[in-house]
């Protein structure tokens, strides 16, 4: 073990050179055109969803984490501060991106952002897909939250909206957008702009699984109820 330790220390100071040079090219591409934080937004959208998982450890056995003298959200959350860095010293903030890339709480500490991350991939609504995801209220609350960040709100043309999602096997949420803002409330609108009858499982795999919502309307798996307008919009609101 002490040789595969120092081997690892040598490859980590390695990295670092690699990870400066290309901080380094992203700051100077970012300095001579716009288009190129629009391609970093898009291979973001592409890759994030699924590199939250790469650190899951086989069964979630924490013992592989544990006897370097790691938790697991210590991980995440050194990982969360090293990007952060990172795109800060790019020239490029993860507070100016798209809401969706990083659709986290940047109020709260990265410890706490950490376990939340795992809490929604230990439920299997992000990451690999479950056959049975959770979907008590407290995994519902933390995935509507992301959700509701991950809005663009200009894309309504200052109109307020609401989305409705009503499950078959789990509680209601919606999603009121108004204002520059968006929130995720737990239970029925009133009058919801369009709402969206689904499973929960079937939900998760057209939003966080990479599934075809189209394919998923033409099976009825996904039914959508309301204005058309929003319906057409929905890419736009929510692009990720």
């Amino acid at each position: 073990m002490p040789g595969f330790s120092a081997g690892m220390h040598n490859v980590s100071r390695d990295e670092q050179r690699h990870i400066g040079f290309g901080v380094k090219v992203l700051a100077d591409c970012f300095r001579q055109s716009e288009e190129c934080k629009a391609a970093v937004v898009e291979v973001l959208r592409e890759v994030l969803p699924w590199s939250m998982s790469v650190f899951v450890p086989p069964g979630w056995d924490l013992e592989y984490t544990r006897c370097y003298g790691f938790e697991l959200e210590d991980i995440y959350a050194f990982g969360m501060r090293s990007v952060e860095t990172k795109w800060k010293a790019a020239g490029y903030p993860i507070d100016q991106m798209p809401p969706d890339v990083f659709p986290f709480d940047t109020s709260r500490p990265h410890l706490e952002r950490a376990k939340r991350a795992i809490a929604l991939l230990r439920a299997g609504v992000v990451g690999e897909p479950v056959e049975t995801p959770d979907a008590s209220p407290e995994t519902q609350a933390m995935l509507f939250d992301v959700i509701a960040r991950s809005a663009h709100t200009d894309a309504v043309n200052g109109r307020p909206v609401t989305i409705q999602w009503r499950f078959t096997d789990a509680a209601p949420w919606y999603v009121r957008i108004d204002n520059g803002a968006s929130e995720a409330v737990q239970g029925e609108a009133p009058h919801p702009s369009l709402t969206l009858e689904t499973s929960w499982r079937d939900w998760l795999e057209v939003s966080t699984y990479g599934g075809d919502p189209r394919r998923a309307m033409l099976r009825r798996r996904l039914r959508p109820r309301g204005s058309l307008r929003i319906l057409w919009r929905l890419q736009r609101i929510f692009p990720g």
